[in-house]
């Protein structure tokens, strides 16, 4: 297994944003990975798992703490006709470039998308009609003590999944169940994602895709009324282009943060901007997709968490001026 000590975080993150961490783990095998995870546990010392680093927001202070990257755990295996296994740390266009020579489908959708599997599964993600909850057949995983337990539910709802609420634990593997198909719907497919992709100059500078979640908390709103996805809703308030020091909203995508050699509270500074002005309009409070990693003050982290009620009577209000 590699060791790296005092590793400056920043290149393994999609931001290119963090600091330097005091140690980073690269395990190959399932073994190793259970081993260090397990020791990690056991000697209660800080720590964060890196896939991609596609969906985590990392702090520029020094972390005294571990990391444990997933990057060489990337491998992809046949288990039967439709069955295919991926390790975690397998990037997503990867896998979807693997289905399509295999000519099974369910997987065209990750194509181009940021990140890798075990962190998708993590989140439950989704876009362009599909989602991980409609493709995965289980998900592998160890806990604290380093068993290897096996979840053939573990999606629980929208951008959702048991991981963030079971405690300590950390994906080994991930079946997918994907159906046998037509090479060129496949290919068809996979060509208009790209398309749309690079419609939003998405590849210009480093981006983590969407900030926020398009499911807000809006318990109040009845049926018949319309729900905005969330890049409309900071569209409409005027996010688009907006900048804190490095960091701007996209002008294709509202819900993209960019980075052009900003650091990380730039970033988030940014999102706080974009959260409080949706709300203040809107009485929306948009959720993170993105988490954080690494030694943040606590202002920044008790902020993050922050949550707000939806308003309803603001919210049609809003609507209807438009």
């Amino acid at each position: 297994m590699r060791t790296v000590e005092n590793y400056d975080i920043k290149k393994a993150s999609f931001y290119r944003t963090g600091g330097v961490v005091s140690c980073i783990y690269f395990p190959q095998t399932e073994k190793e990975l259970s081993e260090i995870f397990t020791t990690l546990n056991s000697q209660g010392r800080p720590y964060f798992i890196l896939g991609s680093g596609s969906n985590l927001i990392i702090s520029e202070s020094y972390f005294e703490g571990s990391v444990i990257s997933l990057k060489l755990m990337d491998g992809i295996s046949i288990l039967s006709d439709n069955i295919i296994q991926a390790s975690a740390g397998c990037l997503s266009t990867t896998l979807s470039l693997f289905c399509k020579k295999q000519s099974l489908s369910g997987c065209e959708w990750m194509y181009l998308l940021p990140g890798s599997i075990g962190g998708a599964a993590y989140m439950n993600a989704g876009c362009y009609g599909g989602s991980m909850d409609k493709v995965v057949e289980a998900v592998n995983y160890f806990d604290a003590l380093g068993n290897l337990k096996r979840s053939l539910d573990p999606f629980i709802g929208y951008r959702t999944s048991i991981f963030s609420s079971i405690g300590s634990c950390v994906i080994s593997s991930v079946e997918f169940s994907l159906t046998l198909s037509n090479l060129s719907k496949i290919d068809s497919k996979m060509r208009e994602v790209q398309i749309s992709r690079i419609s939003k100059n998405q590849f210009k500078y480093p981006s983590c895709g969407c900030m926020f979640k398009n499911d807000y908390l809006s318990d109040g709103l009845e049926p018949t009324v319309e729900k905005k996805p969330a890049s409309f809703l900071l569209d409409k308030a005027s996010m688009k282009g907006k900048r804190q020091g490095g960091a701007f909203v996209s002008q294709y995508h509202a819900n993209f943060v960019f980075n052009n050699k900003g650091t990380s509270l730039d970033i988030l500074n940014l999102a706080f901007l974009m959260q409080d002005t949706v709300y203040d309009i809107f009485g929306v409070w948009l959720e993170f997709e993105a988490r954080l990693a690494g030694n943040f003050d606590s202002s920044i982290t008790e902020r993050f968490s922050l949550k707000k009620e939806f308003n309803l009577e603001r919210y049609l209000k809003a609507c209807s001026d438009l």
